[in-house]
């Protein structure tokens, strides 16, 4: 279950360039939540947005 977490939260982040209060909406959580999410899954969001900035349209296989 962590592992299809990890994946689909990044693949919205990734979705959303990183922005993580478009990313909650979109999950439906706290974007207070969602970075204590990410901290306990250990993704990088800064990453991601380096990465969405790189490439305008990354997307991630589920």
């Amino acid at each position: 279950m962590c592992q299809f977490q990890e994946r689909y939260i990044a693949h919205v982040l990734t979705k959303h360039r990183g922005h993580l209060g478009r990313t909650a909406e979109e999950l439906q959580m706290h974007r207070n939540t969602l970075t204590r999410a990410l901290l306990g899954l250990g993704l990088d969001v800064s990453q991601i947005r380096l990465d969405a900035r790189r490439k305008p349209d990354v997307r991630i296989p589920l």
